[in-house]
């Protein structure tokens, strides 16, 4: 291999990385700049094992990628599945907070409060409300 290719792929090599490093750091300030709150997403689970850790999962992939701040609340009306257990596994305290309610009536208000401070709500219960999800296209 020559002398001047061999410095020139080293070259390359290196301003690859710097590139890359420079675009972590970037994405890290942007992230964390700033107390931007981000999308608040309610979901509402009733023995949703099948759903919910795809759909939580789904939120942390696309503002992971987005790089957007996002929360997200979990009012549980008492599921007798799996479902607790998958989103105790899920949880990260950063992100979701988890809410055990003790009747429907004490779900509807919380959630309404909820949504009068802009959260969106999804019941995993109703198949429409899959709608509110972000959207990958």
């Amino acid at each position: 291999m020559e002398q001047g290719v061999m410095e020139q792929s080293v070259f390359w090599i290196f301003g690859v990385f710097a590139v890359g490093m420079l675009w972590v750091h970037v994405s890290h300030y942007h992230f964390k700049r700033g107390n931007r709150q981000g999308k608040h997403y309610v979901l509402i689970t009733r023995d949703n094992q099948l759903t919910v850790e795809w759909v939580i999962r789904s939120l942390f992939l696309y503002y992971g990628l987005k790089g957007e701040p996002f929360r997200i609340t979990v009012l549980d009306e008492q599921s007798q599945d799996d479902t607790r257990s998958i989103i105790a596994r899920l949880t990260d305290p950063q992100y979701v907070r988890v809410h055990g309610m003790a009747s429907v009536q004490e779900l509807r208000r919380f959630a309404n409060e909820l949504k009068e401070e802009g959260a969106i709500i999804v019941n995993l219960n109703h198949p429409q409300d899959l709608s509110k999800m972000p959207s990958w296209v």
